[in-house]
């Protein structure tokens, strides 16, 4: 009974929180699926009296929506046929008489702004609804195991908490110093079900009680207090992952057959592709069909399938990655609202409520050694100071480093690990067969227990490497003169591939970090760094340099530079940088531009004048920057390097000696040293740690991957020019120190895939950026005004199918736990 129950309430979730069309009344069948109380026939006979256009389907499909009026059930489970019920509103879904907006990905936004504009509204009207919903797909949504989209609904192997919801596109504000995302409420139609339903709402509301006792069926205890609620992963799944990607992450989910999943699809398809591969399958699917199919199954398979195609490369993800839903629109994440998030290292559900990481890595821990087994655990704790196990493995928690804590703990024996790979329950796991492949699998438990993706190594380590192989080689006493040239060019020829990559990719971090303007009018773009967007500015400004300097600095904007005019573009970036400075009043910010808190405010600095970052720092750090370029250039060229790498190639009687080319490895890496010390390189480093006083005074500490520490401090006054939360990847530009402050700039990590350009400029008006264009008006004054006023009193609830509130969610474009 209690299963008839929870698919009853997922038919009236259906029911209630859907949006029809003009005068739309329930097919006369769905009356005979649905048996009534003796309080519901009361208002049913209600209903039917005062509304004359009201069908006694109508008045059904209301009392199944409204489910409850004051303290009284109006629904008999015994008496219905949930079987019916889902038949018919299926039916209704699949045919588009009943209608859901399709919220994953972008399509809903942008087929908003391409038919109605791009100024943020409180609601569309019917009418607007109607049309947009006939420009995109069918909603997709989960209720217990059925899952709505455009083949109707259809039972899942799994079971989720994935309400349906009318709250529409997202747009961002036209109000510069605002920035945010702001939901379009969608309605639905005037129909005599719609007003029934209005009226129960508001003369009989459901009491608190009761409401809570239909919420504990839809959703028990058991799963709304696990710290790895998986509510968050259809909206990564959807928002997480381009639509290539999901093809094939639905291939290969369709070759292995789970649950029978490939009958299944082929049955929803008219059973017209059941010789067709795999691939060919997944193709005949519209994004929204992989959605609703890839819910069908049950969320362990899902996360298996999921970290699969990024094991095997289908899905590429870089090291920093982190895909999480840009909106989870009122996520279902259980007490602790937990997200969905993916990496290189799997899939992960972590609390947003506040950091716990260390409370799971305990938690798991003590499921891994209880009962039993806990005698394991007293044995490899024997010689921690505590009265117990239990002291002794809190004090461990807080004193040892985590990854040391798992490797000595959960891989004490074979049958830890595989325990422990039963308590994390999701994922892909295989028992390490090597060192490496052991460590690997201790950063992806410590991912998965919600900690942070561990810093990358820094590029010139391997330069570096390379340095010191190239030392050693020519160092070494050889058989034969043959025998020493080939281990010499060897280990040159890599050292120099690497160089020309390094100087490459330093030289136009350096140009775009120095010369570009990091207040980017669109929020998501400021002090944000891009390997991909790095490169386009910076061989825009060296060629331009190029075409003034001619034979003296032959660049290449293609890309195909030769090692001595890599060499020569740190010189030429310094030049330009002078240049910029001696004529600083052409590049002066507009003033439209200027926060409104910066003529007004003393307690926040904006010293963000001109549009180029050098002409905005400490004069004494600028020319320090510029001085660093300048010997990177002459380091490099006083010692030859070209001349070096090109001897490689040469005979024996031309070939370098050792004492040259030690020469040339100290030259490489007095240039790195110095490229590094000011932090001119794009070194990725991560939050390691922050002491705090009783002023509130925080020092926060960054590391790369090769343990290099940087020191920043907060709170400053430079916090709101939207340099990167202290918790995510980020490069530090630690001799770019802002003038007037001893903040250095700071750079947040874009990653350069193609989901991450899908969402870079989500909710963007492309006329945002020009006020010529847009018609900005002055802040606070006109549609400012209206919407300011919007979001001072918005709220967060959802629409309903047959009422929609006037309530407008705002949303933030920033990552909430990174924000302190």
């Amino acid at each position: 009974m209690s299963e008839a129950i929870a698919d009853l309430l997922a038919a009236r979730r259906f029911a209630q929180v859907c949006i029809l069309p003009p005068d739309y009344h329930f097919p006369n069948e769905l009356e005979l699926g649905i048996g009534l109380t003796a309080a519901g026939e009361r208002w049913q006979r209600e209903l039917l009296a005062a509304y004359t256009n009201l069908t006694a389907s109508d008045a059904s499909a209301v009392l199944l929506a409204a489910h409850a009026a004051d303290n009284e059930v109006l629904i008999d489970p015994s008496n219905s046929s949930t079987e019916t019920i889902i038949r018919i509103l299926g039916g209704e879904i699949r045919e588009r008489r009943i209608n859901y907006p399709f919220l994953f990905g972008r399509e809903l936004d942008d087929k908003f702004v391409e038919n109605f504009g791009s100024v943020p509204i409180r609601a569309m009207s019917p009418q607007q609804t109607q049309r947009l919903l006939q420009l995109t797909p069918q909603g997709v949504f989960q209720l217990h195991e059925w899952v709505t989209g455009p083949f109707g609904l259809i039972r899942s192997m799994g079971r989720r908490f994935l309400p349906p919801q009318t709250c529409g596109p997202t747009i961002r504000c036209t109000e510069i110093a605002c920035g945010k995302l702001h939901h379009i409420d969608m309605r639905t139609s005037d129909t005599a079900a719609a007003d029934a339903f209005t009226k129960i709402s508001e003369v009989a509301p459901i009491a608190v009680n009761l409401g809570r006792h239909l919420e504990d069926i839809e959703i028990p205890d058991s799963e709304f207090y696990r710290a790895n609620h998986p509510g968050g992963l259809p909206w990564l799944l959807g928002n997480g992952f381009t639509h290539a990607e999901l093809l094939k992450l639905t291939e290969q989910v369709l070759a292995n057959n789970h649950g029978g999943l490939r009958e299944r699809v082929n049955g929803l398809l008219g059973g017209s592709a059941s010789k067709k591969s795999a691939g060919t399958l997944a193709g005949l699917l519209t994004f929204a069909q992989i959605m609703q199919v890839l819910l069908l199954l049950d969320d362990a398979l899902l996360v298996e399938a999921i970290e699969g195609a990024i094991n095997r490369g289908a899905i590429l993800l870089a090291p920093t990655e982190v895909r999480r839903s840009f909106e989870s629109r009122h996520l279902s994440g259980g007490h602790y609202r937990a997200d969905a998030e993916a990496s290189a290292l799997g899939v992960r559900f972590v609390p947003t409520t506040r950091e716990y990481a260390e409370s799971r890595t305990l938690a798991l821990i003590k499921s891994v050694f209880s009962g039993e087994h806990e005698k394991e655990l007293n044995w490899q704790l024997r010689n921690e100071v505590g009265s117990d196990s239990l002291e002794k493995l809190e004090r461990s928690l807080f004193e040892a480093d985590p990854q040391d804590l798992i490797r000595k703990l959960l891989f004490s024996s074979r049958e830890s690990i595989e325990r422990a790979f039963g308590v994390l329950q999701f994922g892909q796991f295989e028992l390490p067969e090597s060192e490496e492949a052991e460590i690997a699998l201790v950063e992806k438990i410590l991912w998965k227990l919600g900690h942070p993706l561990p810093a990358p190594k820094p590029m010139h380590n391997v330069v570096n490497q390379h340095t010191t192989e190239l030392v050693r080689a020519a160092q070494m006493d050889y058989a034969s003169d043959e025998a020493r040239t080939v281990a010499i060019r060897s280990a040159g020829m890599n050292l120099f591939v690497e160089l020309e990559e390094f100087l490459r990719a330093c030289s136009e971090f350096a140009c775009w970090s120095l010369l570009n303007d990091h207040y980017d009018l669109h929020p998501l773009n400021r002090f944000r760094y891009s390997a991909k967007r790095a490169t386009e500015f910076a061989r825009k400004i060296y060629q331009d340099a190029a075409d003034e300097r001619g034979p003296a600095f032959p660049y290449d904007a293609s890309g195909k530079n030769t090692l001595s005019v890599l060499i020569a573009s740190f010189r030429v970036l310094a030049e330009i940088c002078e240049f910029r400075i001696d004529h600083k009043d052409d590049f002066l910010r507009p003033a439209w531009q200027f926060p409104t808190y910066a003529k007004h405010s003393d307690l926040q600095d904006f010293p963000l004048l001109h549009t180029a970052l050098i002409l905005d720092l400490r004069p004494e750090r600028t020319q320090r920057l510029i001085d660093t370029l300048k010997t990177v250039t002459l380091i490099l060229t006083r010692t030859d390097i070209c001349e070096a790498r090109n001897s490689l190639g040469h005979s024996r009687e031309r070939f370098p000696t050792a004492e040259k080319l030690v020469e040339a490895a100290e030259a490489i890496r007095s240039a790195i040293e110095a490229l590094n010390l000011e932090g001119l390189l794009p070194t990725i480093r991560q939050f390691i740690g922050e002491t705090e006083d009783r002023f509130s005074r925080r020092w926060i500490k960054m590391s790369d991957g090769a343990g290099d520490e940087v020191l920043v401090t907060a709170p400053n006054q430079v916090m709101s020019l939207g340099l990167p939360p202290y918790r995510v990847p980020q490069i530090v530009a630690r001799g770019a120190v802002l003038s007037g402050t001893l903040q250095p700039a700071r750079f947040g990590v874009m990653d350069d895939s193609e989901w991450a350009e899908l969402w870079r400029n989500v909710g963007l008006i492309d006329s945002w950026l020009n006020p010529n264009e847009s018609g900005i008006p002055s802040p606070r004054s006109g549609l400012d005004a209206e919407i300011a006023e919007v979001f001072d009193t918005s709220g967060g609830g959802i629409d309903v199918g047959f009422r929609a509130p006037d309530d407008l969610y705002v949303g933030d474009p920033f990552d909430p736990r990174s924000m302190r």
